[in-house]
């Protein structure tokens, strides 16, 4: 009878544990693992803001790759430009490249950060962080952000890091 009992509860706890885990490689997250709440959206064609978020301190949150809402490519390798920003009471820290207008010009608003469908993104507190910040967004170099985005690949592979900053 114990060893029966013993049987049923190890079964239990393994399925407990199954049902528990999540795969990193059926969707796409964002990791805040900084001091601030941030924001994080997915923009497509279709929708300004599919994947549209706000994540606080030591959160995270997903979405299923093959979830057309929230990756138009439904690739898991598909390359996705996602916004990302630090939530601060009365400014923002915006992350990422500025990105490019139509007319192939840099845009200094909203810049965005690269990921993979089925990848995510960890957002940190910069451990290389000088305290100055730089004096426009164009200066922006790593050692300058006190926030990093991290783009990671569906196997865990680093893709980039971006700065975080003030747009001024």
């Amino acid at each position: 009878m114990k060893t029966w009992n013993a049987f049923l509860l190890a079964t239990a706890v393994t399925a407990l544990g199954f049902a528990i885990k999540t795969d990193p490689a059926q969707a796409f997250c964002v990791y805040n693992k900084t001091d601030k709440p941030i924001y994080s959206a997915v923009p497509t064609l279709e929708n300004l803001r599919n994947f549209s978020v706000g994540i606080p301190v030591n959160n995270s949150s997903c979405c299923n790759w093959k979830n057309k809402d929230c990756n138009p490519t439904k690739k898991q390798n598909g390359i996705l430009d996602a916004e990302v920003r630090i939530e601060f009471p009365r400014d923002a820290h915006y992350c990422g490249n500025p990105r490019k207008d139509m007319l192939g010009r840099s845009e200094p608003n909203y810049p965005r950060v690269k990921m993979q469908g089925g990848g995510y993104l960890t957002v940190v507190n910069n451990p290389a962080y000088k305290g100055a910040p730089p004096k426009t967004y164009w200066d922006v170099k790593i050692g300058d952000s006190g926030y990093l985005v991290q783009s990671w690949t569906y196997d865990h592979k680093l893709l980039d890091t971006y700065p975080c900053t003030r747009i001024r």
